[in-house]
């Protein structure tokens, strides 16, 4: 109830009138203001039950003369009203009794601070500080001193004493919603952006940042303003899970890292404006010992997918600025912040150990090039291959003869993507250095360092080309490998015949033979001599992964089985 529309306001009547003053004072006033105004306000003040929830909204404990000088200050223009000469106002009056209590009661000087910010026609810093003290003086009423203070006005009137303190406490919890209504209304026609800014100030101010307790009053404010944001925060939400989707489909369908960044960008965007609307929530939850649940959910879903980029792409990078961003929007959020930095510390040692070489050696005759091998790809003539990027590779080794006579042997090895393929021709009796401690070693022979070399692209490129088949084949995919077709339960050959048109026949797993020839690989029915296949080691691409795929199904006694069970073996 506002002090100035407040029945006692409307008589001129203080708490220490008796009914008939009462009566007397409507007669009076209707004469020169609505007659059914007075009507009302005296049948409140005149009924003891009605009269209690008038007295709360009032000065309850002012001495009348006090009360006259406070209503006269408060009914002033509020645009001309700060809060430092309010407050003088109303803390410099000394109690009569010469006593140390406080003359003017915490409710009273709560409901001098509301009339004066319900008229003002915004949200100024002054009206943000008297909120705020407003906020903190509720906080001090207490129902039995309260009770104690109007039955010490209805002595004085003779107005039967108020017994049931429950009934106090239930007007001062009505007393407290009408203030937040009044804060709210403040806020109304606020820019959206404004409104939140000013929101997010006074909660920090009220609660220390999330380091007290939020007064009452201004979380209510804070409740009335999530009710009304719900909308925004259900679409945002749905918004920032479609996002995380997408990234998702394209990581998964090795877009390009530009494009996967663009994303990232505009997720951690919608996040941040996200984050910003529910920063008051925020700070209220944090002050309460506890994290606003629905910023809590926003950021598990941006957590995930940074486990997600990292865990199932290798995309470290990538994850780490997710992360840095999610701990920077959510800094309040202590207990996750904590989560976040541990990630922090894990991706940041993984990139460390990414840019640690893990092996070098240097190649050539005349002009010597380094080819390294490290966490981040394969580093040879000033271009980076990352290990995700790479989808063939081949290698193997040739003898040179001349008329009869051995000469020497050639290793080669390709890798490349689906545009382009680089080679490294190797002697196998000349000698190569490598990368020992800090310096080229040279002791390396061309068949050493082609050993170490294929280990080492096998152990990363190898690896990470046979898991992508066996998960493409456990989704129905199939895999051309030069003129054969493998599925998950067998390969499709050519039959070639002479006179006759090539027919494509397929072989099952059970009905399959592997051996090897000159060179190649070789598979073929056991049940029909003409139908084989025969796959080269130097010339096909990624034969030493078909190899070691069947050969693992064969070596496990799963050659009844799908190929793709070598992922859950």
């Amino acid at each position: 109830m506002d002090l100035l529309k407040n029945p006692f306001a409307v008589l001129r009547a203080t708490p220490h009138d008796s009914r008939q003053r009462i009566i007397e004072l409507a007669d009076e006033h209707s004469l020169v203001i609505d007659a059914d105004n007075c009507a009302e306000a005296r049948s409140i003040l005149t009924h003891p039950r009605k009269r209690l929830a008038t007295e709360v909204a009032w000065l309850p404990g002012v001495r009348p003369e006090l009360a006259a000088e406070i209503l006269k200050f408060t009914a002033k223009n509020p645009e001309n009203v700060s809060s430092p000469p309010i407050f003088s106002l109303l803390r410099e009056h000394g109690a009569p009794d010469g006593t140390n209590r406080p003359e003017v009661t915490p409710i009273a000087l709560a409901n001098c601070l509301c009339s004066v910010v319900s008229h003002l026609p915004h949200l100024t810093d002054g009206a943000q500080d008297m909120i705020f003290e407003l906020a903190r003086l509720f906080e001090d009423v207490d129902a039995k001193s309260l009770m104690d203070a109007i039955n010490e006005d209805r002595a004085v009137s003779g107005f039967p004493k108020v017994t049931d303190i429950t009934a106090v406490e239930a007007e001062i919890q009505e007393q407290r919603r009408y203030y937040a209504e009044v804060i709210k209304t403040i806020f109304n026609g606020m820019p959206s952006g404004y409104l939140v800014e000013r929101l997010t100030g006074l909660v920090e101010l009220a609660a220390d940042g999330g380091k007290t307790f939020c007064p009452y009053v201004i979380s209510d404010v804070v409740d009335i303003y999530e009710t009304t944001a719900q909308p925004f925060f259900e679409k945002e939400t749905e918004n920032i899970k479609n996002l995380i989707q997408a990234i998702g489909e394209g990581l998964k369908a090795k877009r390009s890292d530009s494009a996967v960044k663009e994303k990232i960008d505009r997720l951690v965007q919608v996040i941040q404006n996200w984050a910003k609307v529910a920063k008051p929530l925020v700070v209220r939850a944090k002050s309460m010992g506890s994290e606003y649940n629905e910023a809590s959910i926003v950021l598990r879903l941006g957590r995930s997918l940074s486990l997600l980029i990292n865990n199932e792409h290798d995309k470290a990078e990538f994850s780490l600025s997710l992360i840095r961003a999610l701990k920077e929007t959510f800094s309040d959020m202590e207990e996750s912040v904590e989560v976040l930095d541990k990630d922090v510390q894990v991706l940041e040692n993984i990139l460390k150990e990414k840019k640690k070489t893990i092996f070098a050696a240097k190649v050539g005759f005349f002009f010597k090039q380094t080819i390294s091998i490290s966490g981040e790809g394969i580093n040879w003539k000033n271009r980076l291959w990352d290990f995700n990027s790479i989808t063939r590779v081949r290698w193997g080794g040739t003898q040179k003869f001349v008329n009869g006579v051995y000469r020497e042997t050639a290793y080669t090895i390709f890798w490349g993507n689906d545009t382009d393929v680089v080679s490294i021709e190797l002697k196998k009796e000349r000698t190569y250095s490598e990368l020992i401690g800090n310096a080229f070693v040279p002791h390396l022979t061309g068949e050493i360092l082609y050993n170490n070399l294929i280990c080492r692209l096998w152990d990363t490129v190898g690896v990470h080309l046979l898991k992508q088949y066996l998960q493409g084949l456990s989704s129905g995919k199939s895999y051309r490998f030069a003129s054969a077709l493998v599925s998950d339960f067998g390969i499709e050959m050519e039959r070639r015949r002479f006179f006759f048109s090539t027919e494509r026949v397929f072989c099952g797993w059970e009905d399959m033979v592997l051996f090897n020839g000159n060179g190649t690989f070789c598979v073929g029915c056991k049940n029909d001599k003409t139908l084989s296949a025969s796959f080269s080691y130097l010339q096909d691409d990624n034969i030493h992964v078909l190899e070691s795929m069947l050969q693992a199904l064969w070596k496990r006694g799963g050659y009844r089985r799908k190929l793709s069970s070598l992922l859950t073996v």
